[in-house]
């Protein structure tokens, strides 16, 4: 209670208030973009779900205890309650809670409804100071891990920043560009260059880290500044809008030709993911559908188009790479006009709004553009920067309802709630990481009661369940695997999930079962040698010997998409198989 009224006292004054929200700000935002400890399976995504909702659950509790007077509540927050009970009781239709995504969503909606009450009492630098403040440390960890002096923490791509994958990377420094180009233009000399310097390092960044996604949302949003600070008024309307245009077009074709196989892949899978929303165009499949039936209509799509150019960029895929798409898969035309509405109501607020909030809108228009090519919202970071900058946007709108005591006591109890679940599924997540590198080092069986224990409260995650499926199957418990794994396939379905299920029928002896696993496992990825490797060795260990023989011949001659040695190994085995009498 005395912390309460200490923080009471604090915001009698703007800079007390103006300083407590500061830190609130920087509090989640730093925490959640560069908090990726090792101790976790998925170190780069559910850190910062957990991080920030344990910083928002300890925020909501002090909330009522020092917020006086009455709470509005946006009509964006009322929108929220119903998209959030849409998107957990989709996700609870398979007979148990998703306690999982009522926390992170609860922690979201916290998230927007405090920072629109504390960022009344702001300035406008504050939340630009924030942003260009992590767009610049992301910058220099980019460059960094391009000069060898920042840890790189992906195989594949040497520039990400604190994320996977550039597409992460890419993604916040186009959400955090504008706020730099917002000091570029304030008078103080000191803030120009600073606002130079940040600005410079991000547009470094993403062309290091090699994103087109990247450079589209950042040279767009340096478009509209270079626009605004020399050509604003003298160049008509129809004029700008044919520069923007062809400088789009030449843009576009010019980031197709570089990266063209990459591009292609691209086509292949928004070609698939429309043939789903056409299957399901007013309400769509249903929450994280895309993991569970994307695969299966790649497979289709390659049945009836089979051109190697296409089977040869066909892989595993869990996103579209283009949220509007996974948008219209999963909620059909409903979400589309959902988020056709948010985007107009913007549009209308930008046109209206002070000079100093515009770089606000611009921030959410680059996420906007990454969303069009990539997957920007699968990374926590970056939707928190953007419900951070839809609380920043509402401050002093409309409201839709009006909350005294028993409001603020609520969200006290909901953050608690956020709180509780968090820590819980904090504790599950490390315990995963725990058991799954014991189960590496060769100790399956002792941690198959640890997985059977966490199950209820982790069977939300389809990752999790299949290392449950293959440490079941390693131990022999195919039947149990089998279980575990039909599970599975309603919240991911790939080639690596059929193969699984494939080798349990196999084990079992249900060899029908098994083929039929094996086929559909090398329809959905036609390129990859091991469920053709798998069928002749399940056809040989039946007695079909002519169609192993077969299917061997075509292994041989099958063009290689990336040479490796287990390739290799798998072609030298059928010239073997083949040379036996």
């Amino acid at each position: 209670m005395n912390f309460g009224k200490e923080i009471k006292r604090a915001i009698r004054t703007a800079e007390g208030r103006r300083r407590i929200f500061f830190r609130f700000f920087l509090l989640i935002v730093l925490g959640n973009v560069f908090y990726f400890p090792e101790g976790y399976a998925d170190r780069f995504f559910t850190p910062g779900m957990l991080w920030t909702g344990i910083a928002v659950g300890v925020s909501g509790m002090l909330f009522p205890f020092v917020v006086s007077g009455r709470v509005g509540l946006p009509g964006l927050a009322c929108v929220a309650v119903g998209i959030l009970a849409v998107v957990v009781g989709g996700k609870s239709a398979g007979g148990f809670f998703a306690w999982q995504t009522a926390a992170w969503g609860g922690a979201m909606w916290l998230l927007f409804v405090m920072t629109g009450y504390f960022s009344a009492w702001g300035k406008p630098a504050d939340w630009y100071g924030g942003l260009s403040f992590v767009g610049a440390v992301e910058a220099f960890a980019g460059i960094g891990q391009y000069a060898g002096i920042w840890p790189v923490y992906s195989a594949s791509f040497p520039v990400t920043g604190t994320f996977d994958n550039p597409a992460g990377l890419a993604a916040c420094l186009a959400i955090c560009f504008p706020a730099a180009l917002y000091f570029m233009a304030s008078r103080p000399v000191g803030a120009k260059v600073w606002g130079g310097l940040s600005a410079l390092s991000m547009g470094a960044a993403v062309v290091l880290s090699g994103s087109r996604t990247g450079m589209v949302a950042v040279g767009c949003l340096a478009a509209t500044s270079v626009y605004r600070f020399f050509l604003g008024g003298r160049w008509p309307a129809w004029r700008v809008r044919a520069a923007f245009v062809s400088v789009g077009a030449v843009m576009l074709v010019g980031l197709y030709c570089w990266k063209k196989d990459s591009a292609d892949g691209r086509l292949l899978v928004w070609n698939c993911s429309l043939e789903m929303l056409a299957d399901a165009p007013l309400t769509g499949h249903g929450p994280d559908a895309f993991q569970a039936e994307y695969m299966d209509y790649q497979a289709g799509w390659l049945a009836e188009h089979p051109e190697e150019k296409w089977e040869r960029l066909a892989g595993n895929v869990r996103h579209p790479f283009n949220e509007y798409l996974r948008i219209a898969a999963e909620y059909g035309v409903a979400g589309l006009l959902l988020v056709a509405g948010v985007i107009w109501l913007l549009w209308r607020w930008y046109r209206r709004c002070r000079p100093e909030d515009r770089p606000l809108y611009r921030s959410i228009g680059g996420a906007g553009i990454c969303g069009l090519f990539s997957y920007p919202l699968n990374y926590p970071a970056v939707c928190v920067l953007l419900v951070l900058l839809l609380g920043v946007i509402v401050r002093g709108r409309p409201v839709c309802f009006y909350g005294g005591r028993w409001f603020k006591t609520g969200i006290g109890a909901l953050a608690v709630a956020v709180l509780a679940v968090t820590l819980y599924w904090n504790r599950a997540e490390r315990e995963w990481h725990r058991i799954s590198c014991l189960s590496l080092n060769g100790r399956t069986e002792e941690v198959l009661t640890d997985y059977a224990r966490l199950y209820p409260f982790m069977r939300e995650n389809p990752l999790f369940l299949y290392n449950y499926g293959a440490e079941l199957h390693v131990a022999g418990l195919w039947t149990a695997s089998l279980s575990i794994l039909t599970e599975c396939v309603r919240g991911l379905n790939d080639m690596d999930v059929q193969m699984l299920l494939a080798d349990n029928y196999s084990r079992l002896g249900e060899y029908d079962r098994a083929e039929r696993h094996y086929r559909r496992a090398a329809r959905m990825c036609p390129n990859r040698f091991m469920p053709l490797y798998r069928l002749v060795k399940l056809y040989g260990q039946t007695g079909r010997d002519a169609e192993a023989r077969q299917l061997a011949g075509e292994i041989i001659v099958k063009p290689v998409k990336v040479p490796s040695f287990r390739v290799d190994r798998m072609k030298r085995e059928m010239e073997k198989y083949l040379r036996k009498p």
